[in-house]
């Protein structure tokens, strides 16, 4: 197993992931599965960017970014949430 321990210096970009990640939870949670595309369409720009940040551990990891599968995963989660609300 791939040792993928944070150093101090990483910690404060970490946040900031989490910190987005947590803040598009909040902005987005009670999206509609259908009739708001314009919505859809500002989350998925949202999910993007916060993507497309970097860690210092991104260049250890084989598959993906911290941010880039936390991105993912708030998605699906907001996907299923309002699919659920149907």
């Amino acid at each position: 197993m791939q040792d993928l321990s944070v150093t101090a210096a990483a910690i404060p970009k970490e946040q900031e992931i989490f910190n987005q990640a947590w803040k598009l939870l909040k902005e987005y949670y009670r999206i509609q599965n259908r009739g708001c595309e314009q919505e859809w369409a500002a989350l998925m720009d949202e999910a993007r960017k916060l993507g497309q940040v970097k860690t210092d551990a991104d260049t250890e990891r084989k598959k993906g970014s911290l941010a880039c599968d936390i991105a993912l995963a708030v998605l699906e989660h907001l996907e299923a949430v309002s699919k659920h609300r149907e």
